[in-house]
């Protein structure tokens, strides 16, 4: 199906390109044919669309960002970036360390704020350097975010971490919470782990951990930043398995990888 053709295809971007040459993009773009979609950045990094075109790639634009630019002390890192992300798509942002990636979510998503640029998001839109705390705290209940080092809460279960969000910033009862949380934790095949510390799981137990945070509260998109780069081959292939079958339930994804 088409479906699986899509799911397919982030396997194989998740696990392949990192080991793909910048130089090599125009090959890989001839092998894959129209499954994926290539978009060259500005300074490093590209921009890659997994999802299967002709199908689920509907055109209907979720977030986009024009001419970012965000730099540390004299050292510019995003020059003029843009892109955008189209409902029910997958896109992988690829590059090198040190090209950006990371801070172009962090960017996206407010944790760092963008030197210039303009950010839209459905029928939002504004300079990203205008805009207020109350607009940045509405965006971020749109957004998910997977972090590398995991980010959770060392002195809280895996249920507990699942239910922060939903309790604190989602205001749900805590019967209403917990229910959504194990059913989050299911969909990841961590329930059997509910009660389980960040200690007494492996990284890849904590990553799916993440991701059901992550995906709790139903984000319009969800921002991965190199979700697999701290695990070992056995380890990546059980956050990959989830992060096919969101792919297969049509999440929006940006998934950034080297």
């Amino acid at each position: 199906s088409d479906n699986a053709v899509m799911a397919s295809s982030l396997i194989w971007a998740t696990k392949k390109l990192s080991t793909i040459l910048y130089s090599e993009f125009t090959s890989m773009e001839m092998t894959m044919g129209s499954a994926i979609e290539v978009k060259r950045g500005r300074i490093g990094f590209s921009f890659i669309n997994v999802s299967f075109i002709t199908n689920l790639h509907n055109s209907i634009k979720l977030v986009s960002v024009k001419n970012i630019h965000k730099k540390f002390g004299s050292n510019e890192v995003l020059k003029g970036v843009d892109f955008k992300v189209e409902k029910g798509s997958v896109i992988a942002v690829l590059g090198n360390s040190g090209s950006g990636k990371t801070t172009l979510l962090r960017c996206i998503s407010f944790l760092e704020q963008a030197d210039k640029g303009e950010i839209t998001f459905d029928d939002f839109h504004k300079d990203i350097t205008a805009v207020t705390r109350k607009e940045i705290r509405q965006l971020r209940m749109k957004m998910g975010f997977v972090f590398q080092g995991y980010n959770l809460f060392r002195n809280k279960t895996a249920l507990d971490n699942v239910l922060e969000g939903l309790t604190i910033a989602r205001k749900n009862s805590p019967e209403e919470a917990k229910k959504k949380a194990m059913e989050m934790l299911e969909k990841v095949g961590m329930a059997d782990r509910a009660n389980f510390y960040p200690d007494q799981l492996s990284g890849g137990q904590q990553q799916r951990v993440a991701i059901a945070r992550a995906i709790a509260y139903n984000p319009e998109v969800v921002l991965f930043d190199e979700p697999t780069s701290a695990l070992d081959p056995r380890l990546t292939s059980e956050v990959l398995d989830v992060m096919r079958k969101l792919a297969d339930e049509g999440t929006t994804m940006v998934v950034v990888t080297h």
